[in-house]
């Protein structure tokens, strides 16, 4: 693996010189007399890029793979990674591949990649059969696994090794005891509310005393309910008319604005 690794490298490296190379020939700025330097070059790297396709190494690498999970696939055969295993349940076993140093804020991020990834594997079959039933005229009646809401998910559940929940985002992988073959899996989560139970309590304690002091909406000051009586902005004016009611229909003080 490690000279598979060392020969893509330099594959991508002579391939970036070849395409600079290309363009420097195109503006004017390259010698014509190494154009035939460029074609030995060209096609040595489509020799090497033909080996690297036929490599069994390569082969048994998963399509799709995100730049996140290749470099810790080539860490796993440096030994600086770990291949753990993410228990679903029914749902059978996810192989999550991460760095020893790496951070659970890492680890979350790959597992989501390897979930996407076989989510969408197994949806392949059911769009093709679904593309098929479509061009012979019949209706599909199962569609593809829709993606996870992973917002709805790391707020709801969390990853556990064992009975030990991984919170901290900012552990590394190997303080928290993960070792190569462990099983992780997903646990309801509730955050802890911002406030304590102690000072909840606290809050509505105030809260009753502030009604008991004439603060509440209809309570005097001692506490007892106040009538109309003790209202004297619901009174009527001394000097309202005795006659009929003006502004159609209502003393001057309850005017409608």
């Amino acid at each position: 693996m490690n000279a598979v690794v060392e020969a893509t490298a330099t594959l991508i490296t002579n391939l970036v010189r070849h395409e600079e190379a290309g363009m420097a020939q195109q503006t004017g700025t390259h010698d014509s007399s190494d154009s035939s330097t460029l074609e030995a070059e060209l096609a040595q790297l489509e020799e090497e890029l033909a080996t690297l396709q036929r490599d069994p190494l390569l082969q048994d690498l998963p399509t799709g793979l995100s730049p996140l999970e290749l470099d810790q696939r080539v860490a796993y055969e440096h030994g600086h990674a770990l291949r753990v295993m993410l228990d679903r349940g029914k749902l059978g076993l996810v192989e999550v591949i991460v760095r020893r140093a790496a951070t659970i804020g890492i680890l979350k991020q790959l597992v989501r990649l390897a979930i996407e990834r076989h989510l969408a594997k197994r949806a392949a079959p059911v769009k093709e059969e679904s593309q098929a039933a479509d061009t012979s005229g019949m209706s599909a009646t199962r569609k593809a696994a829709r993606s996870a809401n992973w917002t709805y998910v790391w707020r709801h559940h969390c990853l556990a090794l064992d009975t030990q929940r991984l919170l901290d985002e900012r552990a590394r992988v190997q303080e928290v005891g993960l070792q190569e073959g462990d099983r992780l899996r997903f646990i309801r989560y509730v955050p802890e509310p911002l406030i304590s139970k102690e000072e909840r309590a606290a809050a509505r304690r105030a809260r009753g005393r502030d009604r008991g002091r004439g603060r509440g909406r209809g309570y005097g000051r001692g506490g007892s309910f106040a009538g109309p009586s003790a209202w004297p902005s619901m009174r009527p004016p001394l000097h309202a008319p005795s006659g009929p009611m003006q502004h159609g229909g209502f003393p001057p003080m309850y005017h409608r604005r």
